[in-house]
C-alpha cells in the first residue's frame, strides 16, 4: 500500500469516527429518554431512533471493516427490534448493560485501527454474549406479562397502593410491570437533579472521548510532520 492509499485510509477512519460518536451520543441521549420518560407515544418514538442510530453505526461499521463494532451492533439492533414488535421489555439492568456496551463502543471508536488487548476482547464477548440473551428474553429483559392477582397482593401495601393510584406503571411497551420488580425509592424533589446529572455525566464523557481521539489524531500527524521533517534534512545534507 502506498502512501497516498494509506492516507485515505486515515481520512476514511477519521470520517468513520466522526460518524461513530455522533451515533453513540444519540444513543446515549435516547437511553437516558428511554429512563425517565412516562409517555408510551415518546418512548417508541425513541425506541425507533435508537434502532436507526444502531443500524446506521453497524452499517458504517461495515463500510470501513470494523469488524468487532459491527458484531456488537447486531444484538443491540435485535433487541431494539425485538421492542419495537412489544416483544419484550427493559429492567433496570438491562439499561445497566446497554451503557457498558456504549462505552466499549466509544473506547473502541476512539481506538479504532489499533489492535484490542486481551481484556478488551474478553469484555467484548461477555457484553455480546448478555446482549443475546437480552434478545432471547432469558436475562435482563423479560417477556411481556400482566400482573397477576397474586403478585400484586404479594407488594408491600404501601407499593400495592402506589400502583393502584397511578393505574400501574408502564413499561416500555405501554403494559403493565410485573408487579415483583425491584424498587428503589427517590424523593421527586431529587429526582429530576438526578437524572440531569446523570445526562450530563454521560455528555461529558462521550465529549472526553472525542477530545482524546482528536489529540490522537492530532498527535499522529506532528509526529508524521517530524518523520517528513528527518527526511527533508536528510536530503539537503546530502545534498550539501
Amino acid at each position: 500500500m502506498d502512501k497516498k492509499d494509506i492516507e485515505f485510509q486515515k481520512r476514511i477512519q477519521a470520517t468513520f469516527r466522526i460518524e461513530a460518536e455522533e451515533h453513540l451520543h444519540a444513543i446515549s441521549a435516547g437511553l437516558i429518554e428511554l429512563e425517565k420518560s412516562k409517555s408510551r407515544k415518546k418512548i417508541a418514538d425513541t425506541i425507533e431512533v435508537m434502532f436507526r442510530e444502531v443500524h446506521s453505526l453497524k452499517g458504517a461499521a461495515r463500510s470501513v471493516d470494523q469488524k468487532d463494532i459491527e458484531y456488537m451492533c447486531q444484538p443491540m439492533e435485535s433487541i431494539f427490534s425485538a421492542l419495537k414488535r412489544r416483544e419484550i421489555v427493559l429492567s433496570p439492568l438491562s439499561f445497566d448493560l446497554f451503557y457498558k456496551t456504549v462505552e466499549w463502543l466509544s473506547k473502541h471508536v476512539a481506538t479504532s485501527g489499533t489492535e484490542q488487548s486481551v481484556v478488551s476482547r474478553q469484555i467484548q464477548r461477555d457484553l455480546i454474549r448478555q446482549l443475546k440473551e437480552m434478545v432471547s428474553g432469558k436475562a435482563f429483559a423479560a417477556v411481556m406479562q400482566e400482573p397477576s392477582a397474586a403478585d400484586t397482593k404479594q407488594l408491600h401495601p404501601a407499593q400495592s397502593e402506589s400502583i393502584s393510584e397511578t393505574e400501574s406503571v408502564e413499561d416500555l411497551s405501554g403494559k403493565s410491570m410485573p408487579a415483583q420488580i425491584e424498587m428503589v425509592r427517590i424523593p421527586i424533589s431529587k429526582l429530576d437533579s438526578l437524572l440531569l446529572q446523570a445526562e450530563e455525566m454521560i455528555l461529558a464523557k462521550i465529549a472526553v472521548d472525542q477530545r482524546s481521539s482528536e489529540l490522537r489524531g492530532l498527535c499522529n500527524e506532528l509526529n508524521e510532520w517530524k518523520t517528513e521533517a528527518q527526511k527533508w534534512r536528510s536530503r539537503r545534507t546530502s545534498a550539501t
